[in-house]
């Protein structure tokens, strides 16, 4: 088993995979589908939740039922469609189970951030938008990795391209209020990196980075 919590990245080509699956080490040693489920999942909503001077407490009980029920979906897509659903429709159906299945169990604040109304809205959203912003790392390590060279780890610069306050605590609202469908999720991702996909957009957004 890896010792670093680095290991449990959204940042790698197999990330997909390993969701679902789980991981086959060298050493012969398999990570099981669930465990890498939950340990890539406690790192990023962590992360997140760091963010705005909180922590998060993750319920392995509903995190496992948001697996499940994604890998059910995205199976159900593949014989659907005949093809592997792209990645913005992965983090679609992804985003929606997590916030479905409330996958963060507790929150708390280890100190009171300096822009306390941004620290309310995530407290009160912490399902929505830890959910989402999975997605959005999800989606962002797909559209920049034809732009990273070989073998390169660039998650920390990745980790900087964030949403916008309003439009994360909008979207997260509109999650919460309106149980915005897998769909409907991912149309926003698509929209939201349809200028990313302009190499001159990627190359400035990299540079900046």
């Amino acid at each position: 088993m890896p010792g670093s919590s680095q290991h449990f990245t959204l940042f790698r080509p197999d990330i997909i995979e390993c969701l679902a699956e789980g991981e086959m080490l060298s050493n012969g040693n398999r990570i099981t589908p669930e465990t890498w489920f939950l340990s890539c999942l406690a790192r990023e909503y962590e992360q997140i939740a760091a963010g705005h001077d909180c922590n998060v407490k993750i319920s392995a009980t509903h995190a496992k039922d948001a697996r499940d029920l994604w890998v059910r979906d995205r199976k159900r897509i593949e014989v659907a469609e005949d093809s592997t659903p792209d990645h913005f429709k992965q983090a679609g159906f992804l985003t929606y189970w997590l916030r479905r299945r409330l996958a963060v169990e507790t929150t708390h604040r280890y100190q009171i951030h300096a822009f306390i109304e941004d620290q309310d809205s995530f407290v009160l959203g912490v399902n929505d938008i830890c959910a989402f912003l999975f997605g959005f790392r999800l989606c962002l390590y797909f559209e920049f990795r034809e732009l990273i060279a070989a073998g390169a780890d660039i998650s920390a610069e990745l980790r900087k391209i964030v949403v916008e306050d309003h439009l994360k605590h909008d979207i997260a609202t509109l999650m919460r209020g309106k149980n915005l469908s897998p769909h409907a999720l991912y149309l926003i991702f698509r929209t939201l990196f349809v200028d990313l996909r302009r190499p001159r957009r990627k190359s400035a957004i990299l540079r900046f980075v």
